[in-house]
C-alpha cells in the first residue's frame, strides 16, 4: 500500500503555537492573534486541545505556498 500524503505522518503533525511564532519570523503572540482575525489572509485556523493551540503542518505550508506565488 503507498503512503499517501493525506496519510502521512506529516500531514496530521500538529505543531504548537509557540513553534508557529517561531517558524514565522519570531512574531509575538499579538500578531497571530490578529492574523488568525484577519479573514484577507486566509491564516489557517488552529486545532484547540485542552484550551492550547496547535496548527497542522500541511495548513502551515500551504498557506506559506499561498503567500510565495500569490
Amino acid at each position: 500500500m503507498q503512503n499517501t500524503p493525506a496519510s502521512s505522518p506529516e500531514s496530521t503533525m500538529l505543531i504548537p503555537a509557540r513553534i508557529v511564532r517561531a517558524e514565522l519570523g519570531g512574531i509575538s503572540d499579538m500578531t497571530l492573534w490578529r492574523w488568525l482575525r484577519r479573514p484577507d489572509l486566509e491564516f489557517p485556523q488552529p486545532v484547540v486541545i485542552a484550551r492550547r493551540r496547535y496548527w497542522r503542518r500541511t495548513d502551515l505550508e500551504d498557506w506559506k505556498r499561498r503567500l510565495d506565488t500569490g
